[in-house]
């Protein structure tokens, strides 16, 4: 019997999801915040921007993203793109999913 999940074990395990997918983005094409806010909301995950931006300064404070800065229509936006260190984490942690992804998908097709 499986016991109710708690909310907060699930939004940590939301955030990790969240920040694979911010190094998975980056690693594509340079993003500003609201884009990536998009991005992730098209992937269900509703993530207000005073948890994105802290996020995506985090990243960056451990080199894990670069950041700059362009004039856009007289205002300043952020581009976020992914660093080599970021790509080196990035791997690891796909190759991780990867490995995770094919163990519970299989045990869950052994059931049927």
């Amino acid at each position: 019997m499986r016991s109710k999940v708690e909310p907060k074990i699930l939004k940590e395990i939301f955030y990790g999801f969240i920040k694979v997918h911010i190094l998975y983005h980056t690693d594509k094409r340079a993003f500003f915040g609201q884009e990536l806010k998009e991005e992730l909301q098209s992937h269900g995950y509703q993530i207000s921007f005073g948890t994105l931006y802290p996020m995506l300064s985090k990243l960056k404070a451990q080199g894990y993203l670069s950041r700059r800065e362009v004039k856009v229509k007289g205002k300043i936006r952020k581009y976020y793109s992914i660093t080599e260190k970021g790509k080196a984490i990035f791997e690891v942690a796909r190759l991780k999913l990867k490995e995770l992804s094919t163990e519970v998908f299989n045990e869950d097709e052994e059931k049927t």
